[in-house]
């Protein structure tokens, strides 16, 4: 689930200070042990392609989360991040509707 963050993060084409700080906020929240916040800073810069993040997904519930996850991550104000997360929600097999609903409640 972290990974789809930080690729959600990425999706303009970089990761802006505040993207960061919002995906370490939340990994702070978790409770992650010291070597998972090391994976993090790491990962951080490494984006998963939206292939590599939809490619074992089957579960609808999974899928949701995932998309509800990257939408929590970015403020859509680019056209970069709206095409990226049109494209995750397609990977995901989500429906327009379903995709719609999870952003109106950002």
């Amino acid at each position: 689930m972290i990974q789809v963050m930080i690729a959600a993060a990425h999706a303009d084409g970089s990761l802006d200070g505040d993207e960061e700080r919002a995906i370490l906020e939340r990994a702070g929240k978790a409770g992650l042990s010291q070597d998972e916040r090391m994976f993090l800073i790491d990962e951080l810069h490494k984006p998963k392609t939206i292939a590599d993040l939809t490619a074992d997904i089957d579960d609808p519930s999974v899928a949701k989360t995932m998309y509800m996850l990257a939408v929590a991550t970015i403020a859509i104000d680019t056209e970069a991040e709206r095409l990226w997360l049109d494209q995750l929600a397609a990977g995901l097999s989500l429906s327009k509707a379903v995709q719609g609903f999870i952003e109106a409640q950002e």
